[in-house]
C-alpha cells in the first residue's frame, strides 16, 4: 500500500566533496541512480579519490529515474577493477546533462574486480549511446591506450599523473605533474 499517493521522491542540489572511497568489493565507489518515479537533479561530485573499487569509480545510472545536471569535477580515479573511472548507463528513465571536467584517470591493468567484471567495458569514461548531453573536457588519462567509449574529451591530457606514492595510496601530485595547473 502506498502511504503517500502521488508523492514523487526528488533529490536536488547534492554535493559529494572530499571523500576517499576505496576497495568496494561488491560494486562501484559512488553510485547515483534511482527507481522509476524518482528525480535526481543537480549533483556535484568533486575532489574525491576513488580507488581500487570492484567495478568503476563512479556509476551514474537512471535505473528508471530521471537523472540530470550532474557535474563530476576534480576527482582522482585509480585502478578501479573494471578499468573504468566513470560509467554512464541508462536502463530506463532519463539520463543527461552530465559534465566531466578536470579529473585524473589512472586505470591500468589490475586485478581489483572480483565479481560481474564484464558489466562495464574497459574505458576511462564509458557512455552508453542512449545518454544525452554529456560534456567531457580537460581530464588527464593514463594509460592513453585505454581510451574513452561513447564520449570524446575536447581538451584531453595524457601521461602519468605523478602521484607522490601510488603504491602507498598517496595520490597527492608531485611538482611537475601534468595535472598541476593544466
Amino acid at each position: 500500500e502506498d502511504k503517500y499517493p502521488g508523492y514523487t521522491p526528488a533529490y536536488r542540489n547534492i554535493v559529494l566533496d572530499g571523500n576517499i572511497v576505496t576497495r568496494s568489493t561488491q560494486r562501484s565507489g559512488i553510485i547515483v541512480s534511482g527507481n522509476p518515479g524518482v528525480s535526481i537533479d543537480g549533483v556535484i561530485i568533486r575532489n574525491n579519490i576513488l580507488a581500487q573499487n570492484n567495478h568503476v569509480g563512479i556509476l551514474i545510472g537512471s535505473g528508471g529515474a530521471t537523472v540530470r545536471n550532474i557535474k563530476i569535477l576534480n576527482n582522482t580515479f585509480v585502478q578501479n577493477g573494471a578499468r573504468s573511472g566513470i560509467a554512464l548507463t541508462r536502463l530506463a528513465g532519463t539520463l543527461g546533462g552530465i559534465t566531466i571536467t578536470n579529473n585524473i584517470f589512472d586505470n591500468g591493468a589490475n586485478t581489483n574486480c572480483a565479481s560481474n567484471c564484464s558489466w562495464f567495458a574497459p574505458a576511462h569514461i564509458s557512455v552508453e549511446t542512449s545518454v544525452a548531453g554529456v560534456s567531457v573536457s580537460r581530464n588527464l588519462y593514463h594509460p592513453q591506450a585505454l581510451g574513452l567509449s561513447g564520449a570524446a574529451d575536447a581538451m584531453a591530457l595524457y601521461g602519468d599523473a605523478g602521484f607522490v606514492n601510488a603504491q602507498a595510496e598517496d595520490y597527492r601530485l608531485q611538482t611537475g605533474s601534468p595535472a598541476v595547473d593544466s
